[in-house]
């Protein structure tokens, strides 16, 4: 079972996490597929399916107005998650169906969020981004 990460870059302030947006994209990557594999969905392990997740590197001010729109709360956040199915429905999912890609939904970071707060609590950017 594939599991695809379409990562978009919306902020150049995640240069900063790397010198240049490949390597910050492959970090990021790296990242993912090591939480994954602790995650629910590979109890599911799909055969023929191909898994997506959308993860989207955003500035403050770009997460900010997301947070205000959907959740009404206007200020930045490290992480949002749009979900396209809950647990039950995920669990629900016949992945030997005729379906032969099934997106799971966008993850949104922001760079500057996770930067203060890695910083406020003495960790590593990358492994305060892997612990959200």
């Amino acid at each position: 079972m594939p599991i695809n990460f379409d990562i978009t870059i919306k902020s150049k302030k995640w240069l900063n996490f790397n010198n240049d947006l490949n390597s910050a994209k492959k970090d990021i990557k790296e990242i993912c597929t090591d939480i994954i594999a602790l995650c629910p969905i590979q109890k599911l392990k799909p055969k023929k399916n191909n898994i997506e997740i959308s993860l989207i590197l955003m500035s403050d001010l770009q997460i900010k107005k997301i947070n205000n729109k959907y959740r009404q709360k206007d200020y930045p956040t490290n992480t949002l998650s749009f979900p396209i199915f809950d647990k039950i429905e995920l669990e629900a999912l016949n992945f030997n169906s005729k379906l032969s890609d099934i997106f799971l939904g966008d993850l949104l970071f922001s760079y500057e969020k996770i930067a203060k707060e890695s910083k406020l609590q003495n960790k590593n950017f990358k492994n305060h981004l892997t612990h959200l």
